[in-house]
């Protein structure tokens, strides 16, 4: 039994005893480097044999398998909350620049960014989201919203073909 466990495992033991109520304890098993081999779970209960003699009586059974998973999920907690903790820090460090830079953020989908064959109708294809610094620069503040249109129409018509041909 794993050094570290001996002491519970003992007193576990002495509780049955004592009390003669069952107990569960739960220990690693080592081999004679101090490796670790295996987990086992075990119940424990006093007996007293007819002849007046007592002894503990137990079952142990192998949950390696059971403790590995347990710990690879507790380290996969902590790995996910180290990068939601690393995630946080760098949308508040981007929000910072944003905010200092007066930079607006636009996200705009569509199959087709071919300004020849866009139209009102190829409006409803895709989809366009800004934020509010985008709607300050392009003069849309009290509409609350734009579209794609609204974007084409407040390009100068000279810069339109580049623009598009960059997107």
């Amino acid at each position: 039994i794993h050094p570290d466990d001996r002491t519970e495992v003992l007193a576990r033991l002495q509780q049955v005893k004592d009390s003669g109520e069952v107990a569960e304890y739960e220990f690693r098993l080592i081999d004679p480097s101090g490796e670790v081999t295996r987990w086992v779970e075990g119940y424990g209960a006093h007996y007293r044999r007819l002849d007046g003699s007592e002894c503990l009586v137990g079952v142990n059974r192998d949950i390696t398998g059971r403790r590995t998973h347990q710990i690879e999920l507790i380290e996969a907690k902590r790995s996910a909350e180290i990068a939601l903790q690393q995630l946080q820090q760098s949308r508040s460090s981007m929000d910072l620049a944003l905010e200092v830079g007066q930079l607006g953020v636009w996200h705009w989908e569509s199959d087709a960014l071919d300004i020849a064959s866009y139209s009102v109708e190829s409006e409803q294809q895709g989809s366009m989201e800004v934020d509010a610094t985008i709607l300050r620069i392009y003069g849309f503040e009290e509409a609350g919203r734009m579209t794609k249109m609204d974007v084409l129409n407040t390009i100068h018509p000279d810069d339109l073909t580049r623009v598009m041909d960059k997107l």
